[in-house]
């Protein structure tokens, strides 16, 4: 049977579907070019759900892989300055998204920046940047990675850090939200008891 002969059916008889089988075809046709998948497949009306289901498939894959791609690359850090900011070893300073650790002086303020120097110091990182490039002292402002662990999100959990916004870069609020009261809930670092002291 001609790949082209259902189709073909449906036009010349007036049906209503037409325009469903013009929507599939244009669909299949833009999910295809978007993960470069094969569009032949798609045309062989008996494998329109089959192939919906691995186009999807492999647009969710592409997706999920879009911040590796945004990714600038490995970067080694050349020295942490305090539990939300450090220096690459190009001197770039790197402002960690979406969290906030105490300033010299406050209670936990060694802790969490002998945390992070423990975590990444002379270390490759991947960043990844929400919205905006900078800050305004003129950091990067990232989300930091060292293989799989999420630095930003381990310093909230483990109650090195509070999770702050700072619109617009708000992709991972709730995330963060949720870190920080379980970190909370079980009195850690800069929730502990004895967190009006100072250090």
């Amino acid at each position: 049977m001609n790949k082209f002969s259902f189709i073909s059916k449906i036009l010349k008889s007036g049906s209503k579907s037409v325009v469903f089988i013009f929507g599939m075809l244009l669909g299949a046709l833009i999910t295809s070019v978007s993960c470069g998948c094969d569009l032949t497949k798609a045309l062989n009306v008996e494998n329109f759900d089959n192939f919906f289901v691995q186009e999807s498939k492999c647009l969710n894959d592409s997706n999920s892989k879009s911040e590796k791609k945004n990714s600038e690359g490995k970067m080694v850090v050349s020295r942490v300055i305090d539990g939300d900011t450090l220096v690459l070893g190009s001197g770039e300073k790197v402002r960690l998204l979406g969290i906030d650790t105490p300033e010299r002086g406050e209670f936990y303020y060694k802790e969490a920046t002998e945390r992070l120097r423990e975590l990444v110091d002379k270390k490759e990182i991947i960043m990844t940047k929400d919205v905006s490039q900078r800050d305004r002292y003129g950091r990067l402002l990232r989300n930091i990675y060292l293989g799989d662990v999420w630095i930003n999100a381990k310093m909230i959990r483990e109650g090195y850090a509070r999770f702050v916004v700072y619109p617009p870069d708000v992709s991972h609020v709730e995330k963060f939200r949720e870190l920080e009261k379980e970190a909370k809930k079980e009195k850690l670092g800069i929730w502990s008891k004895n967190s009006s002291k100072k250090n």
